[in-house]
C-alpha cells in the first residue's frame, strides 16, 4: 500500500492509509466491487498508467504534492485525455473551461490544452497547490477539486470542523463517492500483485514516443505523410489538437509521434531537401520529454 507523508509547514501525517479513511463503509464497498464485477475495468484503466504516471509523478514532486495524486486522473477520466464530461470538463484532469483559462490554458477551435498532458498537468498541479494553501489538508483538497472550494467551506462551517471524516456528510454525495474512489484506486494501484490485478498494458500504451517541436504553420496531414503514421495515431498521441492545420505562434507546436515515426519524418524531410540527418536525441518510454527541433514554413 502506498504510504504518503505530507511535509512542510503543515506538519507530517499519514493521509491515505488512515484506518479512519480505509474502513469507511463506502470505501470497503467500492473496493469489493472493483475486485469482483469491475476487475476488467480496473485492469484496463491501470493498463494506461505506464504512459502517463512517470510525467505525472514528476510534476507532482516539483509542486510539492503527494505522489498519490497521480490517481486523481484515474478517477477523473480513467486516464483518457480525450474524455469529456456532460458539464464540459475535459482531459485527463477533467478541467472546466473557466478553470483552464484561469490557469493559462488555451481553449478554442484550434487547440484545447486541457487535453495536453504537459500543460493540463501543470495547470492541475497549480490548482491543487492553491487548494492546499487554503485548506491545509489533502483530503479537503481532494474534495474541493471535485465539488469546488465553496462547497467545502460551507461543509466546514456547518460541521464546525476541518476534519474530513467529520464534515464529509455535509458534502455532495458525488464528492463523497469521488474521494472514496480515489482511496480505493490508491490501494489497488499500489498492491496490484497482492490483489491479483493484472493491468492490461497494450503495445500502444507501452510504445516509445518522442516529440518534435515545429515552428511556423503546421499541417498534421503533412506530418502523417512524412512520418508514415495515420492521422488517427497522430490525434491519439496529440488529443489537444482540434484542427489539422495549426497556425503560426511564438511558442511553436509540440507534436508527439511514435519514436520510429520521428526517424522516418526527419529522414523523409532530409531527402526532400537533399540533406542527411542523424538522430542524436534519446527516446523515452511512454510520453517523452525529449523534443527534436525543426523549422517549417
Amino acid at each position: 500500500m502506498l504510504r504518503i507523508r505530507a511535509e512542510g509547514p503543515f506538519g507530517e501525517r499519514d493521509y491515505f492509509q488512515s484506518p479512519r479513511l480505509l474502513l469507511d463503509r463506502e470505501v470497503i464497498t467500492l473496493k469489493h466491487a472493483f475486485l469482483s464485477g469491475r476487475r476488467l475495468d480496473v485492469e484496463a484503466t491501470l493498463g494506461r498508467a505506464p504512459r502517463y504516471f512517470g510525467l505525472l509523478e514528476e510534476y507532482l514532486y516539483q509542486a510539492g504534492l503527494p505522489n498519490a495524486f497521480k490517481y486523481i486522473p484515474v478517477v477523473e477520466s480513467a486516464l483518457r485525455p480525450d474524455a469529456v464530461s456532460p458539464n464540459g470538463a475535459a482531459g485527463l484532469w477533467q478541467i472546466m473551461p473557466s478553470t483552464g483559462r484561469y490557469y493559462g490554458l488555451r481553449i478554442d477551435k484550434v487547440v484545447d490544452e486541457r487535453r495536453d498532458l504537459y500543460l493540463s498537468t501543470r495547470a492541475a498541479t497549480q490548482y491543487l497547490s492553491d487548494l492546499q494553501a487554503e485548506f491545509c489538508d489533502w483530503m479537503l483538497v481532494l474534495a474541493a477539486y471535485n465539488c469546488g472550494p465553496g462547497k467545502v467551506r460551507k461543509a466546514m462551517r456547518i460541521a464546525n470542523s476541518s476534519d474530513y471524516i467529520r464534515l464529509k456528510r455535509h458534502l455532495p454525495a458525488q464528492t463523497q463517492r469521488y474521494v472514496a474512489r480515489f482511496l480505493v484506486f490508491v490501494q489497488l494501484g499500489d498492491t496490484c500483485g497482492l490483489l491479483g490485478i493484472d493491468p492490461d498494458v497494450s503495445p500502444a500504451q507501452a510504445a516509445t514516443t518522442q516529440a518534435i517541436h515545429l515552428s511556423g504553420q503546421v499541417s498534421l496531414s503533412a506530418i502523417a505523410v512524412l512520418s508514415g503514421v495515420s492521422m488517427a495515431v497522430i490525434h491519439e498521441l496529440n488529443p489537444a489538437f482540434q484542427s489539422g492545420e495549426l497556425p503560426v505562434r511564438d511558442t511553436g507546436w509540440r507534436v508527439e509521434l511514435p519514436q520510429e515515426a520521428v526517424v522516418r519524418y526527419f529522414r523523409q524531410l532530409a531527402e526532400q531537401e537533399g540533406e542527411q540527418w542523424t538522430q542524436k536525441e534519446k527516446p523515452s518510454r511512454g510520453m517523452s520529454g525529449n523534443a527534436l527541433q525543426q523549422n517549417v514554413s
